[in-house]
């Protein structure tokens, strides 16, 4: 409500009063489910609760209070992207716009859960923890997330045309497709492995209140 507003409108130019900052969102943990098709009590369990309780109030954070949340701060950056991973975080979209995420030159605010509202996320590995954050760790830096993100462009040196690489970044659509791929290719290979639960296809939404989101959140791809 007060630290994050602040330090998106800090980066704000007297000249040009527009968001400048960047912010991602990033949660992984338990999620609970709405405990009837008609509820808005989906929500994320917090550190200190002492079960996953469906019925319970405390130490829990609202599903659709989070995505409130959010959205609020779409107009103190530039770009929001918000990462969620856990089982059911398909309920944190309400009512979403359009727009596209592939667009990293317009401001937007988007978010990418590892599942529907309805399903579970489950670890391939226990011991290794979420699929979802291992493929966006994995793919991000070594551009399997963005192929196209590190593009070819022309500049003059002031006598000749140069072609000149843009710095690799992987876009928010990208990302999403390349999680969606990865997941099929999952699903494919695992299918007959006794005990394996077949993952949700991620989900992804404009998350904002004042209009379409017109572009997407990129990272940094590592040029090495």
């Amino acid at each position: 409500d007060e630290y994050l507003p602040a330090r998106g409108d800090g980066f704000r130019s007297g000249d040009d009063p527009r968001p400048r900052a960047r912010l991602v969102i990033a949660y992984t943990g338990h999620g609970r489910p709405n405990s009837n098709p008609r509820s808005k009590d989906a929500a994320l369990i917090l550190a200190d609760a002492a079960s996953i309780d469906a019925s319970s109030s405390s130490s829990v954070f609202l599903m659709t209070q989070f995505a409130d949340r959010i959205k609020a701060l779409s107009g103190n950056y530039f770009h929001v992207l918000t990462l969620l991973n856990a089982c059911f975080s398909g309920n944190f979209f309400g009512s979403s716009g359009g727009g596209t995420p592939y667009e990293n030159h317009e401001p937007g605010s988007y978010a990418i859960t590892a599942g529907s509202a309805g399903r579970t996320v489950p670890s391939l590995d226990p011991a290794k923890g979420s699929v979802f954050f291992d493929l966006i760790v994995t793919g991000v830096p070594s551009g399997q997330a963005d192929v196209d993100g590190g593009q070819q462009v022309s500049a003059n040196d002031g006598t000749n045309d140069i072609a000149v690489a843009d710095p690799p970044i992987a876009r928010t659509g990208a990302i999403f497709d390349y999680l969606n791929r990865s997941y099929r290719k999952i699903n494919r290979e695992w299918r007959n492995k006794p005990g394996f639960e077949r993952l949700s296809m991620p989900w992804m939404a404009a998350n904002q209140d004042d209009g379409p989101a017109f572009g997407g959140f990129f990272f940094l791809a590592d040029p090495l």
